[in-house]
């Protein structure tokens, strides 16, 4: 049966992800292979919380004897879906999960790049670098470029602010003039085109005659018309100003306003012809010498702009480091010469069906390279292929980053598919939530406080459609707080205490609730400024991507000693150092002799790059430990930790070190419910409760140093073509010529549109109760905020007071029926599984484990319809959906059970691959475990790399163990399906070791896993429990591969005592599958 085509724009909450997991269930259902199926989200998590998905909607089918779930899965494209069918298709996914194209954009170019780099214009060998490699490479491009010239141009964009860090800001100037190159700018004929129309610049003698004239009328007013004293003020100042040569400030905002008006006036009364004439020759020149200055300025940026581009693509390549916007680049480009179509053969196989999620962020590059696969599949008909895009243009925050939302509004009619389908349902939020939504945003279009910029929110609410709610039974709580009048003009700090009082009574009220606090995508600082608010309260919130390393005090005076043992005479750091626990142990004191000051740092200096920063600061931890409180020994850690990286880098250079400190971030082990995030990063997230305090920042409170202009969008799509690119004009400027002004307005709606989807993603967060915190506006004030739109919408006669908060706006709406669980699934859309880790398809895999992979696979499959899928640990009855895939309200063991597992998985062998604590502290925060088995597992992994567990995970010892070996093949989290007692087993082995001697596998470890309790004298009995799992494991294996049970063994490594137990041969198993 054929999937049809569809694009889908989805609205928060309706369950997109669901759909998707269930399109993917129908491919495979259709008989596709997962190689053949392209399924790409905009991160690596939502990837792994798709296949999750859809592993658990193919269980739940397939293990509902009803038929129910397996009739909902099917859906009205495929009626008749039966558990058996569901079965199979769970059981093909799982025997091939190395195939599996879920994946990233992103993922997904590197995986074509990689299969047709011999017809790209890449290096020949690269890798992919972070963030710090992009930077280094922009300070080497700088470097080659070095020279007047250059300094000239950032000075110019960077202006007249005089930064902490001018290098710092020189580099962000000099990355927005590559950006612009890399928006399309490339040629230097669309720089600096907007110059002054001919006749505008007047010539001195026609400058003398328009003085001359204005003196006359000075001299006689009357005579001239002139109709008040303002009018003969104004002859006289702007005199004064001429023979000043004060061209810049000849005309203010207001005047050249009027002066471009159909009847010029000046303070309320009409001015004479005679001096409008004069006056708007003098305003046409001035504009002139801007428009030319401007044009000049913005012509000698591009061209930089292009030869520093020019010469970062070259460090790229020379160095063989490259960013991800290089590869669909790549892929462009090689199009352009030869075509889409060769580039897509070469991968490892053809692609039927695409499903693209968040679609709405797809950048131009991206869909250039994607649009000839969609228009492939699109244009044959029953051909058993099938295209599926979803996304929500109201939800589109990355056009910093290229993205285009646009593309996804006019996909449909592109692709020639039928018009685009709509979800509204929402099965997130309670009826509270979404009717306040509702009332935001249904009416947006309508507000007083667009001014010019009503056409952005026109069009930004076309998109909108009210939410239906479909939890209707889900009581709800939406607040909109003001905080009372303040002498505080930022009105921050009432702000931020109010925030503080209500996630304390929210985590008070319900502890077992997710609370998040969110935050706008470039308030770093208030991030840090919240962090501590909670905390002060007594809360210990987590932060998702973390807060500046360098804001902890001890992190600053480390670095401050390590800095001063550099520098001598930077007695700022001294003195810092000085005032700490840590100046004894270097030989610091607040007044000292310069001379011994000097001499011991430069005995400091010395350790340092003898024996590294990470042994020099870990000699300091040690020392004062007792000193050091939990927190502050946890971010030294992490300090530390990326001074062991620096020292392996091979480099002793302190600008390297300080460099990677202070842009090195810091996370909280989560211990509580309360998240603190930016809306950005909360995208795709949801909460029992969200909290909204960053909300009085204006909208355009930043613009950009570079302007590009596109072409008009086009019926299908947009137009690359850049027309137009300039630094970025003051409003004087801009308000001279037409296109310039049309530009600087089109960029404000954009960011205005941008804006109302930020709100937009905040507000549809929450699932229960939504609380909004701002200030009381300033009168007459007109800067466009949240706080603004918020007020207008839902309390337009909201009063502050001066005695406190008040609640201007509240909408309760309480529960309809008993519900208990914090989290209580909805009838229709599932409640998120974690995501299924997976070896991706891209990755390299070995000849050897390629052809065992193959053969274990055509041995375990049997085309009939069996019982029931299981799990070979199942021995208390609960279904295999419930042990292949665990609940979100899955227990704390099962949480650090799983936690232990993600760590282990990582380690490859022990003596070179053990996760560090800034990934232990990551995993931990995935997992929702605190310090204590953070604690514990890192003093396990310890001991592993020192060879405990008998030196199991040392690769050494394991050739000890199969010597006869001359390969071992490593595979961790291995899932295996195979049949037994005429039912599937379905089962994902924690490590096995192939022993591969000329290609053949001779002999295989396996090993599982304990976390639980117990003590060494009790390893073996409580060892036995798990020898039916083992048993089952080592029989299909050696089914598979042809083995004797003797060459397969079976190794439960307990963790918490550090003991290993081998299960030995039962007796039914000690002759060979073939009587060997």
């Amino acid at each position: 049966m054929t999937l049809p085509h569809a694009v889908v724009l989805a609205s928060a909450g309706s369950g997109k992800t669901y759909e998707l997991a269930g399109r993917y269930a129908r491919a495979l259902l259709d008989g596709a292979t997962p190689d053949r199926i392209l399924a790409s989200t905009f991160t690596r998590k939502a990837a792994g919380e798709m296949l999750a998905r859809v592993l658990k909607r193919l269980m739940e089918a397939g293990c509902d004897a009803s038929g129910k779930a397996a009739q909902e899965l099917g859906g009205t494209s495929h009626p008749g879906v039966t558990p058996e069918q569901a079965r199979g298709a769970l059981i093909g996914l799982a025997r091939r999960i190395g195939d599996v194209r879920v994946q990233t954009l992103d993922s997904f170019f590197h995986t074509l790049v990689r299969a047709a780099r011999t017809q790209l214009d890449l290096p020949s060998v690269w890798t992919l670098g972070d963030d710090e490699d992009h930077e280094d490479q922009q300070s080497e491009a700088m470097r080659r470029l070095h020279g007047p010239e250059l300094m000239r141009v950032l000075k110019d964009l960077a202006g007249d602010a005089s930064p902490l860090q001018p290098a710092a800001d020189l580099s962000a100037r000099a990355a927005d003039l590559i950006h612009a190159v890399e928006q399309g700018a490339s040629d230097k004929r669309v720089w600096g085109t907007r110059v002054a129309p001919d006749g505008w610049l007047l010539g001195a003698e026609q400058i003398a005659g328009i003085q001359s004239a204005l003196k006359a009328i000075s001299e006689h007013p009357e005579r001239h018309g002139l109709g008040s004293k303002h009018h003969a003020s104004l002859v006289s100042k702007t005199l004064t100003k001429l023979e000043a040569g004060a061209w810049d400030d000849l005309f203010s905002d207001t005047l050249s306003a009027e002066l471009r008006s159909e009847q010029p006036s000046y303070y309320s009364k009409p001015l004479p012809p005679r001096l409008v004439e004069l006056l708007v020759s003098l305003l046409r020149h001035v504009e002139a010498r801007w428009l030319n200055d401007l044009a000049s300025r913005s012509s000698a940026a591009g061209a930089l702009a292009i030869r520093l581009h020019k010469e970062l693509r070259a460090v790229r390549f020379e160095q063989g480091v490259l960013r991800f916007d290089d590869l669909p680049d790549a892929v462009v480009r090689a199009a352009d010469e030869h075509g889409f179509e060769p580039l897509f053969y070469r991968l490892d196989s053809k692609i039927d069906h695409v499903l693209l999620d968040e679609f709405q962020d797809t950048s131009r590059l991206q869909f250039r390279c994607l649009l000839p696969l969609l228009e492939e599949i699109t244009s044959q008909r029953d051909a058993g292929r099938s295209v599926f895009c979803v996304g929500d243009l109201k939800q589109s925050l990355y056009g910093w980053r290229g993205a285009e939302p646009g593309l996804l509004a006019t996909l449909a009619d592109r692709l020639r598919i039928g018009p685009a389908q709509t979800r509204r349902d929402n099965w997130r939020s309670a009826p509270a939530v979404l009717a306040t939504v509702n009332r935001i945003f249904g009416s947006v279009a309508s507000c007083e406080l667009w001014a010019d910029l009503r056409e952005a929110a026109r069009r930004w609410g076309t998109h909108f459609e009210p939410h239906l709610a479909r939890r209707e039974s889900l009581a709800g709580e939406v607040r909109l707080h003001m905080t009372a009048k303040t002498e505080d003009r930022s009105g921050e700090g009432p702000v931020l205490k109010l925030m503080g009082e209500r996630v304390a009574a929210l985590a008070q009220t319900h502890p077992q609730w997710t609370i998040g606090v969110l935050v706008r995508a470039d308030s770093k600082q208030r991030i840090a400024r919240t962090l501590r608010e909670l905390r002060r309260l007594g809360l210990r919130p987590t932060e998702e991507r973390g807060y500046p390393l360098v804001q902890e005090q001890v992190v600053n005076v480390f670095l401050s000693c390590v800095h001063w043992a550099f520098y001598p005479g930077d007695t700022a750091s001294r003195f810092l150092v000085s005032q700490s626990a840590l100046a004894p142990l270097v030989g610091v004191a607040a007044s000292m002799r310069e001379d011994v000051a000097s001499q011991n740092a430069a005995r400091l200096r010395r350790e340092l790059q003898t024996m590294g920063f990470e042994h020099v600061l870990s000699g300091w931890v040690h020392s004062l430990e007792s000193r050091l409180s939990e927190r502050e020994a946890m971010h030294v850690r992490d300090m530390i930790a990326l001074a062991r990286e620096h020292d392996g880098s091979g480099s002793r250079s302190l600008a390297d070190f300080e460099r990677a400190v202070r842009s090195g971030v810091v996370k909280s082990p989560p211990s509580g419910g309360v998240t603190v995030m930016t809306i950005h990063a909360a995208k795709g997230l949801e909460f029992d409760a969200v909290v909204l305090a960053d909300l009085d920042a204006s909208w355009h409170q930043k613009t950009p140093k570079v302007l590009v202009e596109r072409g008009e969008r086009q019926a299908c799509g947009t137009d690359d073509h850049v027309r137009m690119a300039t630094l970025w004009p003051r409003q004087q400027v801009a308000s001279a010529d037409a296109e310039l002004s049309g530009a600087v307005r089109r960029w404000r709606e954009r960011a205005v549109e941008e804006e109302l989807s930020c709100l937009y993603v905040a507000t549809t967060r929450a699932r229960r109760v939504l609380e909004m915190i701002v200030r009381p506006p300033a009168a007459k004030s007109r800067v466009v905020t949240s706080a603004r739109l918020l007020c207008e919408t839902l309390a337009p006669d909201a009063v502050p007071s001066e005695d406190g908060p008040t609640v201007v706006y509240e909408h309760v709406v309480a529960s309809k029926e008993k519900d208990t669980s914090a989290t209580a699934a909805a009838p229709g859309p599932k409640a998120t599984a974690p995501a299924v880790r997976s070896q991706n398809a891209s990755e390299a895999r070995s000849r050897v484990g390629t052809q065992r992979d193959r053969t274990l696979r055509r041995r375990a499959i049997a085309e009939r319809p069996v019982q029931v899928a299981r799990a070979p640990s199942d021995r208390s009855g609960r279904s295999a959906g419930e042990r292949l895939v665990r609940s979100a309200e899955s227990s704390s063991p099962a949480r650090v059970g799983d936690f232990w597992h993600a760590v282990l998985e990582r380690v490859e062998w022990a003596n070179d691959s053990i996760p560090d604590d800034a990934l232990l502290r990551q995993l931990a925060a995935g997992h929702g475990v605190g310090h204590d088995e953070v604690r514990d597992v890192a003093g396990a992994l310890a001991s592993l790399s020192l060879g405990g567990l008998n030196g199991l995970l040392m690769e050494q010892n394991a050739r000890g163990r199969w010597p006869e070996a001359d390969t071992l093949d490593v595979r961790r989290e291995w899932p295996l399906a195979w049949r037994e007692d005429g039912a599937w087993v379905v089962g994902r082995l924690d490590r096995v070791v192939f022993a591969v001697r000329d290609g053949r596998v001779v002999g295989v470890e396996i090993v599982d896993y304990k976390t639980g309790a117990c003590e060494p004298q009790q390893a073996a009995a409580y060892s036995e429990q798990y020898r039916p799992q083992m048993e089952a494991y080592r029989k299909a294996i050696c089914q598979a591969l042809e083995l004797d049970p003797s060459r397969v063994r079976c190794l439960v490594a307990l963790m918490r005592p550090g003991v290993v137990v081998e299960l030995g041969i039962s007796a039914p198993q000690r002759e060979s599958p073939n009587g060997r």
